[in-house]
């Protein structure tokens, strides 16, 4: 990894953690320190964009760990205008008193601690072009799309927004009023504005200076690479993070005083971090544009081979995992690229003798927080894989009134096109709970597969059946807590008093049920059969469980598709005990089994 001449710091931008939605302040505030020390480590010339500067306290607060009088050759501010003043002068006419930037900048005493690089470009000049050109191809529909209420005129706003906006700032706030007026935009229309309008300024910049940029950023970083003036020196964050956790030298990065910082480039231990982040086997590699006289170090990871492995499964808990090994024919554990955490590489063997090869992590404890970690980590160690299994119990939603609907203990739920809920995230209003979530769609060839299993099942092969009972045997050795339990021991409570389950033809004695449908996930023990029936009946929710959102989110942020396979372990009530927590568990991985082996052989390939 060669050292850039120019990097320009996009992930300060306000608009962008606007987007991202700045839910968890404390990670974004890690990532971008982490970032901008790794900016100045790979780069001559790091360019801050002073409007970032003067809108955002976190900007603020991380560059002014930063004395000029020992950064100001490596740090500049960029912006348009030829020096503070004229920058100034232009913010003031593109935002009113009213707004948050027009009191930043008329608030006075400003002035800026590093040097002063005036554009000749303007950005919102580059973004209304970018903005003309995306609306000559899909993006008129897309905006379109996130608007309820449509005014007749809407396609002549979209065409005139570079115009109406006027000497405004092009930002998303103002492009609403353009385009609805007064009403309050959804909250789809103000990510797809500022998606849009983000890319294009991130575009501006980065060509405009011929700078390199921070890419595969985790909490901050987008599907797609940002437009790079100096792609062949960009940063990859997410692999340059565990080359340095791997060589011992993250701590030193993070921690390091800034006037010590810039002699970690000399540091044997960073040097073999960028080379291996490069993808590079050996240590010796040029950097700076001098040959290091190390020994040849090759950079490895796991013995055994993990390239032809696709597929990730998460668990949760101990009893989880466990039930995920029985089922696998073979498993041994391996450490992944760059990360402390302990994985399981295991082999299902088919019928025809292929064997598949999943990877399986689990949490040190429960929760969206760990889990979000956990799944983004693996990742990262594995990037061979596609296909991200959340698997393990979950309380169940029961619906004595509708036979067809009634899910029971033991139970299989998976995520469906319903989706995955977040029912805790909420807007606390007065004596009122506003839901504020979304359903979190699976991915399209996870339900690709889970069609293909439930069309077996019409035909009569239920292979998570076979399954259950190939694992049960090797559990008993140890432990049998994972045989079903008694039938007499499903008892539903309703009004704190036991009711008797309705008749169903579709259940097989002895069998678990298979349910698809929504899952609602938060970062709470439920205990409420209130919330429990709510959440059944207004988002369509079969099971409730704490970390399904989490790795889908994390999945989908890494371009991965996932679902959520649960078994039913208890009903969300006070009643809530651990008789079917095993037999749940193992009911959840002979599924997500099923579902890897119907997954076709070009997908590991």
């Amino acid at each position: 990894m060669l050292r850039a001449r120019r990097l320009f710091t996009h992930f300060f931008d306000i608009h962008l953690l606007a987007e991202k939605g700045a839910c968890d302040l404390p990670r974004l505030a890690m990532e971008m320190r982490r970032a901008f020390r790794f900016a100045l480590l790979l780069a001559d010339h790091v360019m801050v964009p002073a409007s970032s500067y003067f809108e955002s306290a976190l900007c603020r607060a991380i560059l002014d760990e930063f004395h000029p009088d020992h950064f100001a050759e490596q740090i500049s501010f960029v912006a348009s205008g030829a020096n503070l003043d004229e920058f100034v002068e232009g913010k003031l006419s593109q935002y009113g008193a009213a707004e948050v930037q027009g009191q930043a900048y008329r608030a006075g005493g400003l002035a800026t601690a590093f040097p002063w690089h005036g554009r000749s470009r303007s950005s919102t000049q580059d973004i209304g072009k970018a903005w003309q050109t995306g609306m000559e191809l899909d993006g008129q529909d897309r905006i379109a799309r996130a608007i309820r209420d449509r005014p007749s005129d809407l396609d002549r706003r979209l065409a005139e927004l570079p115009e109406r906006l006027g000497r405004s700032a092009f930002i998303a706030g103002n492009a609403a009023r353009i385009l609805i007026g007064d009403a309050k935009p959804t909250l789809q229309l103000t990510n797809r504005l500022l998606s849009t309008i983000n890319a294009a300024y991130f575009d501006s910049y980065a060509l405009d200076l011929k700078a390199a940029l921070v890419q595969e950023l985790v909490w901050l970083g987008s599907s797609q690479p940002l437009p790079s003036g100096d792609p062949n020196h960009d940063i990859d964050y997410r692999a340059l993070v565990g080359a340095c956790r791997s060589t011992g030298v993250l701590g030193d990065v993070d921690r390091t005083e800034p006037r010590e910082l810039l002699r970690l480039r000399d540091d044997e231990r960073f040097v073999l971090a960028c080379a291996a982040a490069a993808g590079t086997a050996q240590a010796n590699q040029l950097y700076r544009g001098i040959v290091y006289s190390m020994p040849t170090i090759e950079v490895q990871h796991t013995p055994p081979r993990t390239d032809a492995t696709k597929v990730l499964v998460v668990t949760a808990l101990p009893e989880e995992l466990a039930a995920v090994l029985s089922t696998c024919d073979a498993h041994r554990t391996i450490a992944g690229k760059g990360d402390r955490a302990i994985y399981r590489l295991c082999d299902y063997v088919l019928p025809d003798k292929t064997t598949r090869k999943v990877v399986v992590a689990t949490l040190s404890d429960m929760g969206k927080a760990n889990a979000a970690i956990v799944t983004a980590t693996a990742l990262q160690s594995f990037p061979d894989i596609e296909h991200v299994l959340m698997v393990g119990i979950a309380g169940g939603c029961p619906n004595p009134a509708q036979p067809a609907e009634h899910v029971r203990l033991g139970d299989i739920v998976i995520s469906d096109h319903k989706g995955i809920f977040e029912y805790d995230d909420v807007k606390l209003k007065m004596g009122e709970v506003e839901r504020r979530g979304s359903p979190q769609l699976p991915g399209y060839t996870m339900l690709q597969a889970l069609a293909a299993v439930k069309a077996d099942a019409f035909g009569g092969r239920r292979r998570w059946e076979e399954v259950i009972d190939a694992s049960l045997p090797k559990l008993r050795e140890a432990d049998d807590s994972f045989e079903r339990p008694d039938p007499s021991t499903d008892v539903l409570h309703v009004d704190g008093k036991a009711v008797e389950h309705p008749e169903d033809k579709r259940r097989r004695p002895g069998r678990p049920r298979v349910f698809g449908g929504g899952v609602a996930t938060g970062d709470a023990l439920v205990k409420d059969p209130k919330l429990r029936d709510e959440l059944r009946d207004r988002y369509g929710a079969r099971a409730i469980e704490m970390e399904g959102s989490a790795v889908r989110t994390a999945s989908w942020a890494a371009g991965k598709d996932s679902i959520i396979v649960r078994g039913v372990s208890d009903y969300c009530d006070q009643h809530k005990n651990d008789e079917w927590r095993f037999s749940a568990a193992l009911a959840a991985a002979a599924y997500a089994r099923a579902l890897i082996e119907v997954m076709p052989a070009e997908w590991f390939e």
